[in-house]
């Protein structure tokens, strides 16, 4: 028999837990402890129903009584393999199951003469199984079992849900700091670029001005360190899209597997560890501008996939055969010579003059020293607002050194210099600033050259072959032919590179 007054506080006890416990984890740990009290058992095991309605997963387990279980491993349970499981879920009803049936599936069954199943409902569906083994009830505690079943299903539902509101808070609340963040960036580009005074940044800021209202692709060009992904958010703060999203991604440090992913998303399944759709920057970028910064080291295969976009603005994420629309303003940047580069054969000419439908070049630092004054302000703010220390000012001497320093490194290298002088330092005050003069000089630039790898060595030497050839590979006169090489050896070796034969050619003419 029951005891009621045992049952309503037990009952309240669980209505009280569902909306205090933090999780469902938390909920489910604490509900059987409270179940323990008014349906006695030994073990108790709290199974999740997956949500194809297949297996119920064991998630939380709690002995109980004078011969508690030893722990064990998280069971798995197929309810068409248990007599009267499916049914009990059907109905979400408890009632009474056969303990060598759930033996196999639950070893620790097999020590118990008594199995309780009480579904767990949240009067819409049944969401998981609460198994008790080890003492039978009798039948009055069946009813009382089912409504415990439906507190402790709801108090599940009701945490789940509200830790799933928790998580997109937080996604939400992050999400705001990244956009407050890119607003303030943005808004440091435009001032950094505006408050220039040099001939050269005025008609460059001048000329950005008015391409950033139309939506034609640019190709800044320029040293490393310049600032080129500046001036790019400052296109992008200044144009239409400046409320949409900034979104950048560096051609150079992802393998060619992983760019095309990152660039057109991919579907679960689509490869291995492809455990759920994933978007691409193109669509994260969908209404915004998207900068492909170091676009010079892209792969030739995914140069193929990007002119499609820039040319029709579709593309297909990887594994999937439907196209995306998207709108998207592409802003190109590199520090390399692309018409080399496509001399050379390692970058496509027809997605050159794509991209280059409107070029700026930033210059060096050194051929812009005017602007010295105004660039150690804004790096000397930017190091106030981030450290909550100074101000600091840059004594005229340091000046003079640096404006005689040929600053290889450009603008990171300045940044570089005024933030190890401010580390030695004191809070605020006059700061004297010494320019590396180890830096390596702009002359042998060449010389540090990243090594190119076999397979763009073997690129280059077959696209020059097909170039000659005017793309023909079979007969005389074909690319086989120039390279010695069999047709049927240079045709796979040309699928295994990504080079397109149409393409080398026609870039002859």
């Amino acid at each position: 028999m029951v005891d009621r007054s045992r049952l309503v506080e037990r009952a309240s006890d669980l209505a009280y837990l569902a909306g205090e416990a933090d999780h469902a984890g938390e909920f489910a740990s604490r509900a059987l402890e409270t179940v323990a009290g008014v349906l006695p058992h030994d073990l108790g095991i709290c199974f999740e129903l997956e949500p194809d309605g297949g297996m119920l997963v064991e998630r939380r387990r709690r002995a109980a009584g004078p011969r508690p279980d030893p722990p064990a491993s998280p069971a798995r349970l197929d309810p068409s393999e248990v007599d009267g499981l499916r049914g009990l879920l059907d109905a979400a009803e408890a009632c009474r199951l056969d303990p060598a049936a759930l033996a196999r599936f639950v070893p620790s069954a097999a020590n118990h003469d008594v199995a309780l199943g009480v579904p767990l409902s949240t009067g819409e569906r049944v969401t998981g199984l609460l198994l008790l083994l080890g003492a039978d009830p009798g039948d009055s505690a069946l009813p009382v079992a089912t409504m415990y079943g439906r507190i402790i299903g709801l108090g599940l539902e009701a945490a789940r849900r509200a830790a799933l509101l928790d998580r997109l808070r937080e996604r939400l609340q992050e999400h705001n700091r990244l956009l407050e963040e890119q607003a303030d960036v943005e808004t440091r580009a435009t001032e950094a670029l505006e408050r220039q005074v040099s001939r050269r940044m005025r008609r460059l800021t001048q000329m950005a001005k008015q391409v950033a209202v139309t939506d034609a692709p640019v190709l800044i060009t320029g040293e490393t360190g310049t600032g080129k992904e500046v001036l790019a958010r400052a296109l992008h703060a200044w144009s239409r899209r400046g409320e949409g999203p900034f979104v950048q991604i560096n051609c150079a440090a992802l393998s060619e597997s992983l760019i095309e992913s990152e660039l057109f998303g991919h579907r679960r399944g689509a490869f291995s560890g492809a455990m759920r759709d994933r978007p691409g920057r193109f669509r994260v970028a969908d209404g915004g501008t998207l900068l492909l910064d170091e676009i010079g080291d892209m792969p030739a295969g995914t140069q193929v996939k990007l002119l499609r976009v820039l040319q029709e603005g579709r593309f297909e994420p990887v594994g999937a055969d439907t196209p995306m629309q998207v709108d998207v303003r592409v802003i190109a940047a590199t520090n390399r010579d692309l018409e080399r580069a496509i001399d050379e054969g390692r970058f496509r000419e027809d997605l050159y003059y794509r991209l280059n439908v409107v070029p700026i070049e930033v210059p060096p630092l050194r051929e812009r020293l005017d602007d010295l004054p105004v660039l150690c302000e804004l790096i000397l703010e930017r190091i106030q607002r981030r450290s909550g220390r100074g101000p600091w000012r840059i004594g005229e001497a340091s000046l003079a050194r640096m404006a005689a320093h040929g600053w290889p490194g450009n603008v990171r290298e300045l940044v570089n210099a005024i933030e190890r002088a401010r580390a030695f330092s004191p809070a605020g005050g006059q700061i004297e600033v010494e320019p590396d003069r180890r830096s390596r000089p702009r002359a042998r630039r060449a010389a540090s050259r990243r090594w190119s790898t076999l397979d763009e060595h073997q690129r280059d030497y077959i696209a020059r072959a097909l170039r000659a050839t005017g793309g023909k590979v079979y007969g005389d006169g074909g690319a086989a032919a120039l390279l010695g090489l069999p047709p049927t050896t240079l045709q796979s070796r040309m699928k295994k590179l990504g080079i397109d034969r149409r393409a080398a050619g026609d870039q002859k003419r």
